[in-house]
């Protein structure tokens, strides 16, 4: 935790070894991914990274400090929660990931340590980008990580994947555990319980937990990621929709309200228009963000991309536009203006690779 000098503002910082940069070109490679993402992120639930500082020994990631901790910690200390208090969050949680999938982001890495939680302890945070990951809808993913407990069968299997599909998965592991206060598959065994994760056995569910948050995790934990139940179906499930269970405004003042299909900013007509006639007319910083996301493309064919009039799978080009929303923002003052370093940890895992 850090504390603003001037304003005395709270914030969390992840502090990164250049040491560990300079010696690892992996680890770099992951730094420049999770800064990468973290720039695209903008959303009420989602943290926000506030600045990128380094000195001679370390890069820091300044961000948000939520003061109400992990929601692996409240669930360690008070057990299961109360249905509406975990349709609540569990409402957030989603809603933040649906933002994250329509921008074509993944988590991969949903857990309760991940999830954050303000002082009340009443809004939530989706926090820790560095598993994640930008995928096509035309692609597919083939890194297998996460936390095993958490982890779809397809991961687990080593198969490639669908990233938005395992993110639910997780996502269903999360309310078994919110509505229990345990795991659905656990066992001392790590191949034992990859075994159950394959084969989608989990403990069954108490007799106290609803009828329709039952049919919910059990539409989530499919192991067919084909006939899992899709994030746009799980926003629309009775649980988190009917009315005798939300209750009144006045039980939930500070809920967000329900969100229809997240819109899908590749059909913009502003993404119709091209992004840049060539590499001088882009932000050096937006530039290098791009190359970090796509480093199996060259500077040419990132140029033909972001200025391709045909949306419909064009992700580099909604990433652009979403890198130039942030800066016009920092330069409006909607957000502390910080200098990036990717160009610094690029620099230093081209030495490391070519060592």
């Amino acid at each position: 935790m850090g504390i603003h000098r001037h304003t005395g503002e709270q914030v969390a910082i992840k502090v990164i070894s250049r040491s560990q940069l300079a010696t690892s070109s992996t680890m770099a490679r992951c730094v420049q991914r999770e800064l990468a993402v973290l720039q695209l992120l903008h959303h009420p639930h989602l943290v926000d990274l506030r600045q990128v500082l380094q000195d001679s020994q370390n890069v820091y990631f300044v961000m948000e400090y939520m003061e109400g901790g992990e929601l692996f910690q409240v669930l360690s200390r008070r057990g299961k929660l109360p249905e509406d208090e975990a349709r609540h969050l569990f409402r957030q949680l989603t809603t933040a990931l649906a933002w994250c999938h329509a921008h074509h982001i993944c988590h991969r890495d949903l857990k309760p340590e991940n999830i954050l939680l303000d002082k009340e302890q009443k809004h939530v945070k989706i926090a820790d980008f560095g598993m994640a990951a930008i995928q096509s809808p035309d692609a597919l993913l083939q890194t297998s990580c996460g936390s095993p407990h958490y982890a779809s069968p397809e991961i687990v299997r080593g198969k490639h994947y669908y990233g938005p599909a395992s993110d639910v998965w997780s996502c269903g592991v999360i309310l078994y555990a919110m509505l229990t206060g345990h795991l659905p598959f656990d066992d001392d065994s790590v191949s034992r319980l990859l075994s159950k994760i394959k084969a989608g056995r989990y403990i069954p569910l108490p007799s106290n937990v609803s009828r329709e948050a039952r049919d919910l995790i059990k539409s989530m934990l499919v192991v067919d990621p084909c006939k899992r139940i899709s994030l746009d179906a799980v926003l629309a499930h009775p649980w988190l929709t009917n009315k005798s269970f939300l209750g009144s405004d006045l039980r939930f003042p500070d809920s967000l309200p329900l969100h229809p299909k997240p819109h899908d900013p590749l059909h913009d007509q502003d993404l119709r228009r091209p992004v840049i006639a060539d590499a001088t007319d882009l932000d050096g910083r937006i530039w290098e963000t791009l190359k970090v996301l796509w480093r199996d493309c060259s500077q040419d064919d990132l140029l033909v991309v972001t200025n391709r009039h045909d949306i419909r799978t064009n992700v580099p080009k909604l990433t652009c536009r979403l890198l130039q929303q942030r800066a016009w923002r920092q330069e409006n003052g909607r957000v502390p203006f910080f200098k990036l370093f990717i160009q610094d940890l690029i620099r230093l895992c081209r030495e490391r690779e070519r060592e």
